[in-house]
Formats: C-alpha cells, structure tokens, sequence
C-alpha cells in the first residue's frame, strides 16, 4: 500500500490509518511515534484541514459566486497540466519500484550463491568429519588388538633383555 503522505510504498505495520478517510501514511509522515496506540479521535492531516473549525459569529463572511460552487460527491475537474503532473509522478514511482525490484532480484541472486557456497562449505567439512571419525575408529580397532596381543608386555620384556645386553657387553 501506498503512504497518502508521501506517495512511497509501506508495509500495513509501518502506518496509521485515518478512521475518518481511511487513507494510510506512514507514522513518521504524520508525526505520530512508532508504538503509541492512535486514538479513535485522531485524523489525518487532511482530514483536521477540511474539519471545519467553531465559527466566530464575528467574523465577517465572503459571499460565493454561484459558479464556484461544486456539490457534494463531485470532484473539480482537474485541468490538463494537473492531469500531466499526476502521470509523470506516477511514471516516476512506477520507475523506482522498477529499479527496487531489479535490485531485490540481484540481492536474491547473490543470496542464492552465498547459500549455495555455504552448502558446498558444510558439505566439505561433513565430509572431512567422516574421514577424521574413520581415523579414530582404525586407531581405536588397531590399540584393542595390541592391547589383546598383550605386546606391551612383550615389548617391556624384550626392553629388559635389551638393558642385560647391554650391561654385558659394557662388562
């Protein structure tokens, strides 16, 4: 939706709707703080301009000319320059949102790489993690069949006869 104040797109949690007109603005476009709670008899800019104010029986009051009057529910018909600044503005927003969505497509795009890099990255090192779990098993399965062979105590004994010999041969 579109902010009435500004003209530039907003979420609905972003704004304040107007319980008068109902048109939606973005909090900072109408000064009211993010987190308060609108009130029921608050209204927009627009709305507290039209609001007609208490009359003052003393002020003095201009007469209309019967051409100028426009009924209620129709609109001044708008002239053709007014009609020309409303299509260009249109254009012109019509441009940004373009030139933002062309944007949030590249930044999906990259979005999608980094993910992509990010699986290959867990994938090399899920894949490192079994090579090192594959390890550790071999060298636990190697340690239990030393220790089964009871080599450590053939390797203390043949330790001992290698300390005989050479205290034999330094005799």
């Amino acid at each position: 939706m579109k902010c009435s104040a500004c003209g530039k797109f907003m979420a609905a949690a972003e704004g304040v709707t107007c319980p008068k007109c109902d048109r939606k603005s973005h909090r900072a476009c109408v000064k009211v703080p993010g987190g308060v709670q609108v009130q029921p008899t608050w209204l927009c800019p627009d709305c507290k301009i039209r609001t007609p104010r208490k009359s003052d029986q003393n002020t003095p009051g201009r007469g209309l000319n019967s051409e100028n009057i426009i009924k209620q529910g129709e609109e001044k018909p708008q002239s053709p320059v007014a009609q020309g600044f409303k299509e260009s503005e249109l254009a012109l927003e019509l441009r940004k949102f373009r030139e933002e969505l062309r944007e949030t497509r590249e930044e999906f795009r990259s979005f999608r790489q980094e993910m992509f890099d990010l699986r290959n990255s867990i994938k090399s090192c899920e894949e490192r993690l079994d090579t090192l779990e594959n390890k550790y098993i071999r060298l636990e399965e190697q340690q239990t069949l030393i220790e089964s062979k009871n080599v450590c105590g053939k390797i203390q004994d043949l330790e001992t006869i290698i300390a005989d010999l050479r205290a034999d041969l330094n005799d």
